[in-house]
């Protein structure tokens, strides 16, 4: 399901049942700002769903003015060029369904015909040809959880004024990873560069912050200062994760197609901490 049609829902259900009263653009605009407290993003975002993904007849952005003029027919006189508009850019059976139970029509073409035989079978719900276009939801979820992307390593993780002595290590600037064995340990994956950290909080440590190409990397002295940053960041990691999934599952509805995504979000936020 995309998560455009799926607030652009949203909107028309608020709208519906509270324009009574108001004047259109008002309560569009009282829709808005509902339906992005709910989703927990910017009022803007959710009014981009028609202004802008939406599209004319002729291809252009739909725009408020004429988006008030659809709601307007829709709502005196039951037209139903905005569900028509609405439908086209559906991304798949789950999204026409929507809105044609929405719009209290029934789709019949997302069910298959019984054969006409001397026993008639039940009807089966046919399943969607279109991959659901979870970019969009992924999208949505970052600028959600982390509108300004995810916190770096240790940079956000630190006190400056706690700090009073620091060390270099020197790196080759390749993938580095945690040794499986011995926690203390990072090396390349073929063992060509190892370093044993003074605990297992500096290889950690060592390991989000190192990139690839980064050759030397500054580590405080102090091991409680240290310690601290590896555990906080780990922390923000997996809450964000979290909220990640937490997000994701509301709308697909299947834990491991949301697992996977959790993931794609994590990766994209550059997360190491999980």
């Amino acid at each position: 399901m995309s998560i455009i049609i799926k607030q652009l829902m949203d909107v028309l259900e608020y709208i519906k049942n509270n324009y009574r009263g108001y004047d259109i653009s008002e309560i569009r605009i009282k829709a808005d700002r509902f339906v992005a407290n709910k989703y927990n993003v910017n009022h803007r975002t959710i009014a981009d769903a028609y202004r802008r993904r939406l599209k004319n007849k002729d291809g252009n952005d739909l725009g408020t003015q004429y988006f008030d003029r659809l709601l307007e027919s829709w709502l005196s006189k039951g037209d139903q060029e905005l569900k028509n508009i609405v439908l086209k850019h559906c991304k798949d059976s789950s999204d026409t369904n929507l809105v044609l139970n929405f719009f209290g029509i029934k789709n019949d073409n997302l069910i298959d015909k019984p054969r006409i035989t001397g026993k008639q079978e039940p009807l089966k719900p046919r399943k969607p040809n279109n991959i659901p276009d979870y970019e969009e939801l992924i999208n949505l979820v970052i600028e959600v959880i982390a509108p300004r992307g995810g916190k770096k390593f240790p940079e956000e993780f630190l006190n400056n004024n706690e700090i009073h002595s620091i060390f270099e290590v020197e790196l080759p600037g390749t993938f580095l990873q945690i040794d499986s064995l011995f926690k203390s340990i990072i090396a390349s994956p073929k063992k060509l560069f190892k370093y044993e950290a003074r605990n297992p909080a500096e290889a950690k440590y060592i390991y989000y912050s190192h990139g690839i190409g980064i050759n030397k990397i500054s580590i405080p002295q102090d091991n409680l200062i240290l310690f601290k940053a590896v555990k906080n960041y780990e922390k923000y990691c997996r809450k964000i994760k979290e909220e990640a999934f937490g997000h994701v599952i509301e709308f697909t509805n299947d834990e491991h197609q949301a697992d996977l995504l959790t993931q794609e979000i994590v990766k994209r936020l550059g997360l190491r901490g999980i």
